[in-house]
């Protein structure tokens, strides 16, 4: 399932939206159809926010995720998605990583929501950021003694694949072992 590229664009006519945007939000209407569906296919119920939606939200991090989700079967599971544009330096992605597991050691999120704080979705252009991701946040991890998940996945294989199992992977983990994926954090 995939939005029509032509119906997206016609929104973003804009002379001052940039090519990146455009992408980053077609990738992103891609990823919710995806979701939409594999929530189907595994009989639960999607909860989908964009950072539209996330707007008026004040006690989430100041930078906004790209999406927050929550999918339902007997339990719920809540997460925030942030999609990583192609060429974003390292500078960017570490302080990325150590702004939400900054903000996921306060007690910000329980307070106003009153669940427990949501694990992280971190949607990778290439191999090369999704390495930095794992190595560098391992070592936040560690350093910040924190219990956050994050996963990382790869943008190529969510839209070749669609959403599988095994599509993310631990980040504190071995990314290639099979037991660092998704399902295993239920």
């Amino acid at each position: 399932p995939t939005v029509q590229e032509s119906q997206l664009k016609r929104v973003y006519r804009e002379k001052h939206r940039s090519l990146r945007l455009q992408e980053h939000c077609l990738f992103l209407a891609n990823f919710y159809i995806l979701l939409d569906h594999y929530a189907t296919n595994q009989q639960e119920t999607l909860h989908y926010f964009s950072a539209t939606d996330l707007v008026t939200h004040h006690y989430l991090p100041k930078r906004q995720p790209d999406a927050y989700i929550a999918l339902t079967d007997t339990t719920t599971r809540r997460y925030f998605v942030l999609s990583i544009d192609p060429g974003t330096p390292r500078f960017m992605l570490r302080s990325l990583i150590t702004h939400y597991l900054e903000y996921l050691s306060s007690p910000t999120w329980q307070k106003q929501t009153g669940h427990p704080n949501p694990s992280i979705l971190i949607i990778c252009p290439n191999d090369i950021i999704q390495t930095f991701l794992h190595q560098f946040g391992a070592q936040a991890l560690e350093e910040e003694l924190s219990e956050a998940q994050l996963f990382t996945g790869l943008k190529d294989d969510i839209l070749s694949r669609g959403l599988q199992l095994d599509t993310w992977h631990l980040i504190g983990s071995d990314y290639l072992d099979s037991d660092s994926s998704l399902d295993n954090s239920r």
